[in-house]
């Protein structure tokens, strides 16, 4: 059974994703593991930007080139979402990112 943090790091993965974005952490995530992606810099500032407005998160890691389906490379970026355990027990609102 997947915890409450599993739950929104499987969701968040599946908007960055939809989003054009390349999620490089195995799901479901581990107890003291965050979400890493990777992301087009031609792209990052929209999901930058909902992730923003969805109240995450996102920590700069590294930057390198991204090679594409179409033999070429464009550059990219490595951020991470950290999820804390504290957020299993929140009643709160939960992140949304539609």
């Amino acid at each position: 059974m997947l915890t409450e943090r599993q739950r929104k790091a499987q969701t968040l993965a599946r908007e960055l994703t939809a989003m054009g974005a390349f999620v490089t952490t195995p799901l479901p995530l581990g107890d003291n593991t965050n979400l890493r992606f990777q992301v087009l810099d031609a792209h990052a500032e929209e999901i930058l930007r909902m992730l923003r407005e969805a109240e995450f998160d996102a920590k700069y890691i590294s930057s390198g080139p991204r090679f594409c389906l179409n033999y070429q490379t464009e550059p990219a970026s490595v951020y991470e979402v950290a999820f804390s355990d504290a957020e299993d027990s929140d009643m709160g609102r939960p992140h949304s990112c539609s």
